[in-house]
């Protein structure tokens, strides 16, 4: 069985992004805050085709900022409207968070043409039902020739949580995970930053804690 691992405890602070958005101008936005990386903790070692993600946050007054960062030999997705199965039909990369003392969470998915997924729970074993309208706001960059893409999300606070007002100094659980298709391949390659010990992404329980930070990393 794999080492059991403790779930990422992570220290979210506020940032700002310079419009238009660039990955360049993200990095640079971004180089101060925790990376989060994703990995198979179901497995032993991870399994032959796994590439490697990285994902960075921050916050602003109105929304939790996130930045992912990920390796693939082959970037595609057949996704052509919101809230279609994506997961089914090639790459995504998925968001899941719960606000603190609350039962219900959100999984939103972007796929690297920048589809979305959104899907709300009332609970742990309920089942998703769709969000209409904008949940979140997104954007992708496809570079095939690094064999990486890059997503920048930001997830408006009222999308997750029921308390009005900034996030200042709250704590939301969150777990970041992805499928990785390659054409060819029976089936895609999965991976999360939550320590999952079975390949169950609603496993709560082994999420990470997100802290919105009120100071701001020294870059």
């Amino acid at each position: 069985m794999p080492v059991a691992e403790t779930p990422p405890l992570v220290d979210c602070c506020p940032l700002s992004v310079c419009e238009p958005a660039t990955v360049a101008g993200l990095v640079h936005a971004f180089q101060s805050a925790t990376p989060i990386l994703l990995r198979q903790g179901w497995r032993d070692e991870p399994e032959p085709g796994f590439k490697p993600a990285t994902v960075r946050t921050g916050w602003s007054p109105e929304a939790l900022l996130i930045f992912a960062e990920l390796d693939d030999l082959d970037i595609f997705n057949r996704s052509t409207r919101l809230n279609e199965r994506a997961w089914e039909l090639g790459d995504v990369f998925e968001i899941f968070l719960q606000a603190e003392g609350e039962q219900g969470y959100v999984e939103f998915h972007v796929t690297p043409e920048n589809q979305r997924v959104q899907l709300c729970f009332a609970g742990p074993c309920e089942r998703g039902h769709p969000i209409e309208g904008d949940a979140f706001r997104s954007r992708v960059w496809v570079r095939p020739e690094l064999q990486k893409w890059a997503v920048y999300a930001e997830v408006f606070a009222p999308s997750v949580t029921c308390r009005p007002g900034s996030l200042e100094g709250r704590r939301w659980r969150f777990s970041f995970s992805r499928y990785d298709y390659t054409r060819g391949r029976v089936a895609p390659v999965l991976s999360s930053s939550s320590p999952h010990r079975e390949l169950s992404f609603h496993r709560l329980h082994e999420w990470g804690s997100l802290s919105f930070s009120t100071r701001s990393r020294t870059k």
